[in-house]
């Protein structure tokens, strides 16, 4: 009887699903739904992060239109494409498209279960919205009124050039997950 007893249960403990385990590398996402100018913005606050957080997994979503600028950029570990809401240039057929969107994105986001996400457009709600529907813990943006709601830690930006700003805002999201930037200046 004893022998069938733990029979059974080693055969009920392999079957019971095991806690999640800790990725090696934790993902931080960055999220940039812009074109062409604001995405080349982006490239030297890119270097800055990686080498403040060498040990994460960067991965960047940006807009399909943005796909070949940093296709090739070292910088980052994995680009994913999205074509975000008002950012394309067609209208949807039906005004309930991008939430629909936003929930099966937020699904699939929510399995990759990145540590941190970044809103890198100072008042891209809906991208924020995205990172909080998805359950990403560390949620990291502009201290801007449309986004703020959706942010656990928004970062007041007193910069006015862009490649500055993007730099600003990674620069304190490298501080806030135990990195150092760079000491030089954007």
């Amino acid at each position: 009887m004893r022998r069938f007893a733990r029979s059974t249960i080693r055969r009920l403990a392999a079957a019971w699903p095991a806690a999640p385990t800790t990725p090696a590398r934790p993902e931080l996402l960055l999220i940039r739904p812009d074109h062409l100018g604001d995405v080349l913005f982006l490239l030297p606050a890119l270097e800055r992060l990686r080498r403040a957080l060498p040990g994460f997994r960067v991965a960047l979503m940006v807009g399909p239109w943005s796909y070949p600028i940093v296709a090739r950029d070292p910088h980052v570990d994995e680009i994913l494409t999205f074509p975000f809401p008002g950012f394309t240039r067609e209208q949807p057929s039906n005004p309930f498209v991008p939430y629909l969107a936003l929930r099966r994105l937020a699904a699939h986001l929510r399995r990759r279960a990145p540590l941190a996400a970044v809103i890198l457009r100072d008042d891209h709600w809906w991208g924020a919205w995205l990172a909080r529907a998805a359950g990403i813990p560390i949620r990291i943006g502009a201290d801007h009124p449309a986004v703020r709601p959706y942010l656990t830690h928004p970062v007041r930006l007193t910069r006015s050039h862009w490649v500055e700003r993007n730099c600003e805002l990674l620069d304190a999201t490298a501080r806030l997950l135990g990195g150092r930037p760079p000491a030089t200046a954007a």
